[in-house]
């Protein structure tokens, strides 16, 4: 049910455009899809909902050790897990930071399909990684090299001043539009990974576990997949406390080969953007 309610709002394409020097290049055998994350967090939690879930929203978990009684404890909570870090020593975490900077934006203009569209100014070349999610709204990343981002003045420059030199420099691919701010800053990505993914009862998922380079556009599929595989670990163990630290040992068995030859592309590619 989750699924086919997904799938009713997912905007689809089956191939890839590259903008070079003005030029667009098709790439076709590609499939991607792409969903407001509001609308996902929408489906899901009324799905919860009706199997009788409990969500508590708005709350702080400031200590994930509150919680070690709970049968199994999941710790989806994002590339700054708490859990990871509350477990450090359990999960052996890798954090690498890259040095190129992104920053996030929406915009009205809908465009034909995934695609990367590479600009140069005076102070050095950028890229935006840009897809429609909903019929009239897109996502809009962009992202630079750092020198680039240092002389162009980015560390102290306003949000408004920011998105406004954003916006001149893809102004040919905007169609007009602007770009929408929300709460819009630069990141530098963390690649995470963990030696270990899982503690007897505790188990790390999705962007706690392993973080996957935007550039290939999986991370939300990956995290989906994890999701489902420790469903049906848990179900072939019999789904009982005793049998959960046995189930999650049998999803990481499992999940981990597909998960890590994933890794190596996204890792490839996030190196291929760095340089």
């Amino acid at each position: 049910e989750s699924y086919a309610e997904i799938e009713a709002r997912l905007e689809g394409w089956s191939d890839q455009a590259i903008v070079h020097r003005g030029e667009t290049v098709a790439i076709d055998g590609l499939g991607f899809s792409g969903i407001a994350r509001l609308a996902l967090l929408g489906i899901l939690q009324e799905q919860c909902r009706r199997r009788g879930v409990g969500l508590e929203l708005g709350s702080r978990c400031e200590d994930p050790a509150a919680l070690a009684a709970a049968d199994l404890l999941v710790g989806a909570d994002g590339a700054g897990s708490r859990v990871r870090e509350r477990y450090r020593e359990s999960f052996a975490p890798t954090v690498t930071v890259l040095s190129n900077r992104y920053i996030w934006y929406g915009t009205a203009q809908p465009f034909d399909c995934l695609t990367l569209t590479f600009r140069e100014d005076a102070h050095g070349v950028f890229v935006a990684h840009h897809y429609r999610h909903a019929p009239g709204a897109s996502t809009f990343v962009v992202e630079c090299d750092a020198d680039t981002w240092a002389r162009a003045g980015f560390e102290g420059m306003s949000d408004e001043a920011t998105r406004r030199y954003c916006e001149a420099v893809f102004a040919p691919d905007l169609g007009g539009h602007p770009l929408l701010s929300n709460r819009s800053t630069w990141l530098r990505f963390r690649m995470v990974t963990n030696q270990r993914w899982h503690n007897n009862r505790i188990i790390l998922l999705g962007d706690a576990l392993r973080t996957v380079h935007f550039s290939i556009g999986s991370g939300t599929r990956t995290a989906l997949e994890d999701a489902i595989a420790l469903r049906d670990a848990l179900v072939a163990r019999g789904a009982t406390r005793a049998a959960v630290p046995a189930a999650l040992a049998n999803f990481e068995a499992a999940r981990r080969p597909g998960a890590e030859r994933l890794l190596d592309v996204a890792r490839e590619s996030g190196r291929w953007y760095e340089g």
